[in-house]
């Protein structure tokens, strides 16, 4: 797992004016981990998605200028459409990615505070606000390798998550949980992490067209810890 060690020395490219709000009850969103152009944004928006869920996750390599969304296109994404962008909100997700090295157990919880730094540099990299609800991938979680290359237990898994979900929260954010790539999309009904701060996709499905993008569902978003997205102001 590359670890972006020379984030903080980048500096925001646009003046990217972005707040939080509560996320509509019953919004639909489509998910992307690539660029999200003008035009796949408008085909989505004219079919009633209203939000793009966007990987942030560290590109491959050590290139810094890989990571995967940049202010730029998160500018293009919120900006308004009588502005010239496309006029959508936005939520960040992350995948975990690689292997986290030869530990014992009792310090998986130093390397997911580890991670949720490299979270917390991205979204300010971005230019996205405190408040905004952030994504993690369950699926790549549970992928994690530890000790001579062996996949995490689901306990280990489970303290992983633990630790990275209190440490996002700590720096300011929400915590969403994401199903989205298990099989069959389906999303349990049980979290690793109970309680008011944390929230689960409440369905997905297959996008639109040839892209076959992953779409969700906010649902009611009536708890008391309400999915918050990033819109353009």
């Amino acid at each position: 797992m590359g670890h972006l060690t020379d984030l903080t020395d980048l500096t925001s490219i646009a003046n990217l004016k972005a707040q939080t709000e509560v996320a509509i009850a019953n919004s639909k969103g489509f998910v992307s981990a690539d660029v999200v152009n003008p035009t796949m944004a408008e085909n989505y928006q004219n079919d009633g998605y209203t939000f793009c869920l966007r990987d942030i996750s560290e590109g491959k390599g050590d290139n810094l200028n890989k990571y995967n969304l940049t202010n730029l296109e998160a500018y293009s994404i919120m900006q308004p459409i009588n502005e010239g962008g496309s006029g959508l909100s936005l939520m960040p997700l992350y995948k975990v990615r690689g292997n986290i090295g030869s530990i014992p157990q009792k310090e998986i919880p130093t390397k997911a505070v580890q991670e949720s730094e490299i979270i917390s540099k991205l979204i300010n990299c971005i230019g996205l606000p405190l408040g905004v609800t952030i994504w993690l991938d369950i699926e790549s979680i549970n992928a994690l390798e530890s000790a001579s290359s062996k996949k995490f237990t689901p306990e280990e898994s489970n303290i992983y998550l633990l630790a990275l979900s209190a440490a996002v929260i700590s720096s300011g954010f929400s915590v969403g949980y994401y199903y989205g790539n298990t099989p069959g999309c389906s999303c349990p009904s049980g979290s690793a992490l109970m309680g008011t701060n944390v929230l689960q996709a409440v369905a997905c499905a297959n996008g639109m067209g040839e892209s076959q993008l992953q779409t969700i569902t906010i649902g009611d978003n009536a708890d008391s810890c309400k999915i918050r997205w990033a819109y353009y102001s």
